[in-house]
This record gives C-alpha cells, structure tokens and sequence, in this order.
C-alpha cells in the first residue's frame, strides 16, 4: 500500500512518516523498495565500475586485439592490433565471412608470428566453431568480451577510429594507396603509450641517435598511463564487488524486460562473471551490466500483512508548557479585608530572606493579602473571526 507509486527510499519514507510511524521503519521501508521487483527491473543502468586496464604483456606480438571496421568506402577492413607495441595491421575485404578473415590472419601470422592470446568481441566470424578450431590448432587462446561492452576491446575500438580518421584526412590515390601511407606513418611514429615507434619495437631498428642512450621504460609509461586513464575514469565510477552465489539482475539487451534475475556461478575474470538465469541459460556478463537483486525477508513480507494498526501520528492542541527550571507559581489568597498584622512580602524579599541550607532553585511560595477590588472589563466591541465560511471560537 505504501509502495504502490514505486516512488524512492526518500521519497517514500517521507510520505510514510505523514501517517504513520513504528519502529524500524526507516529499514523497512528501504528493504521494502530494494525489494521490489518492478523498481529492480525498470531502473537506468548502474554507474561504472572503476576501470581495470589490461595486464601488460611480456612481450611484443603476444596479445592481439582484432575487430572489423566499415563498411568504408564500399568496403571492410580487418584491424588487427599489438597491446604491447601498438603495431597495426590492416586488411582490406568485402566479405567479412569467418574463412576470408582466417585467410587475413595467415597472412599476419606469416609474417610477424602466432600470438599467444586473441581478443575479440561477440561477432558470428569470430565464434563460429571453423574460427575457433583454427586458433586451437595454433596454440592461441581465444578471449571474447561481453557482448554490447565495447569498451572491454577499448584497444581495437581506439585503432578502428584512428584507421578511418587517418584514411578521411588523406587525399589522392585509391584506397590501397591511402592505406599503404597510413600504416607507414603510424608505424614510424612514437606511439603515446609507449613512447617508441610500432616499428621499432617489433623489428628493433630505428635510425641512430644521440638520444638512443635515453630510451625510456615503456612499461613505466604504460603504468603511469593506464593510472592516468584509471583515475580520471574512476573519478564517476562507483566500486560494486560481487561473488560466486549472489542473486543478481543482468541487463536484457533483446526483446522483454529491461533486467533479467539470475545467479552468479562463475567468476571469469576481475569484472566477468557468468551468470545462470531462471530459464536455464549461461551468459558471461561485464559488471557494468549486473546489479544487486535483494529479495523480501520473512520479517518484510509479515509486516506487509498490516496484521497491526499503525500508530498514527496526530498533532495535539498546542498547551503551556513549564520550564522545570523555573520557580513554582507564587499562591495569593484573596482576603475581603487587609490584615495589617502581617505585612506584604514580595518574591524578592522572599528570596533573600530565605536560608542558607535551602536551595535556590526551589523557593519558598509567597502569600500576600490583596483587598476584593471590582473587575475592570473592556467595554470593547468584540466579533469572532470568520473563517472558510464558518465561526472559529478560541
């Protein structure tokens, strides 16, 4: 009954305490609307959790991040990128079938060697059963992100961006051209991670300096950069910390409801669960896309009974109040004539007149004779007021 409008913790305890109050009622109001399953699975999308960059490799050509770009231009490219040298590959396809992108892949693999791990997103080329039986007969392990999480392959994502700026700001020649001009500049350019060219990485040669002997510690720099990175994204994320056997709500990104109740039986990763769903079904999720789902205690769902009335909070007629701290009131008898045999006392005199060993907080009372004098009365017109259309008597 209190809940119907699905209104928020504040707004709800607000409108809660206007009628009625028990005690506990602030926690059992705020499990009431945490509870709630339409409240859980109507909600926005929960703040991000703070960033949690990529471990750095050993070595170059040993985690590849691949993704396609286009359609550009009438056509597709493959983008294939090192997370240790930021070297990039590019190949140009219109198919985008699994067996055209495994034939791209054997090129590069010719050229610079198998990696050791591929990283790739939820697309049909890269989880067909043909795409993984060729990395297993390789040795490569296969890491897919979540679905609808680009920025877990953020590495490809950026390189993908940077290819089509590059080959938009270009002009003249065919687009292999343009690509050719591209690849060679970005190769022989000081990558900003880094702070050493692609090439010079993957093929250990440059041309010679005086500046050689100053060549920096590009892990240093990776570091200093992903903290970089790490606190300005964290400045608006919030930490939410999950384990094996939490009830949880996943975000539904085909046709139903907005979020989806499930249970976590796996961790994959720092921010990868799997989760099982009522119907059955397995999916692996970012935490980005999982919440908290609080379910109804014994103790809430007996008081939603109402089996007791409330207490309601009614506001009395406003009524004199006594200060404690001050003295009793002070008694005077009315006598119909004077008694000049016991003079008037005053509270002051009364005050200073009294003991040492009595307190001072608690005087004596003072009695004083006064003479029966006539009642003077106003003789004043006086109306009630009208208010709202009827009398108000005080």
């Amino acid at each position: 009954m209190l809940h119907e409008g699905h209104t928020g913790i504040v707004r709800m305890k607000s409108f809660t305490r206007s009628y009625v109050w028990w005690p506990g009622i602030d926690a059992e109001l705020e499990q009431c609307v945490k509870s709630c399953v339409s409240c859980q699975i109507q909600r926005k999308s929960p703040p991000v959790v703070p960033l949690h960059p990529w471990a750095w490799p050993e070595r170059a050509w040993s985690r590849v991040h691949i993704d396609y770009a286009g359609p550009f231009e009438g056509k597709s490219f493959l983008v294939m990128i090192d997370a240790y040298s930021k070297w990039m590959e590019v190949h140009i396809t219109n198919p985008t079938t699994t067996a055209a992108t495994i034939e791209l892949m054997r090129k590069s693999f010719a050229t610079l060697g198998l990696p050791d791990v591929v990283v790739s997103d939820n697309a049909a080329n890269f989880t067909s059963l043909e795409f993984s039986t060729f990395l297993k007969r390789n040795g490569i392990r296969h890491v897919r992100t979540p679905p609808y999480h680009p920025s877990s392959n953020g590495i490809a994502e950026r390189a993908v961006q940077t290819l089509k700026d590059g080959l938009r700001k270009i002009k003249g020649g065919s687009l292999e051209t343009r690509l050719s001009r591209f690849l060679f500049k970005y190769r022989i350019t000081p990558h900003s991670v880094t702070g050493i060219s692609p090439g010079e990485i993957i093929f250990g040669r440059r041309l010679h300096s005086h500046l050689d002997h100053l060549r920096p510690n590009m892990e240093k720099k990776a570091n200093l950069n992903n903290d970089r990175q790490k606190q300005w994204y964290d400045v608006h994320a919030k930490q939410r910390l999950f384990k094996i056997g939490d009830l949880v709500y996943i975000r539904n990104y085909a046709t139903g409801p907005q979020w989806l109740p499930g249970k976590i039986i796996e961790l994959n990763g720092n921010v990868l669960f799997t989760v099982l769903l009522e119907d059955g079904r397995r999916v692996r999720k970012h935490t980005d896309q999982i919440i908290q789902r609080y379910e109804r205690s014994n103790t809430q769902e007996s008081n939603d009974d109402f089996s007791e009335d409330p207490i309601v909070v009614s506001t009395p007629n406003p009524s004199p109040t006594v200060n404690a701290s001050q003295s009793p009131p002070i008694q005077l008898p009315l006598t119909t004539e004077p008694d000049h045999s016991s003079p008037i006392q005053s509270p002051s005199l009364s005050s200073r007149s009294s003991t040492p060993n009595r307190s001072s907080s608690t005087p004596e009372p003072v009695t004083t004779s006064l003479t029966n004098r006539p009642v003077r009365r106003s003789t004043r017109s006086r109306h009630s007021p009208k208010r709202y259309g009827s009398p108000v008597r005080y």
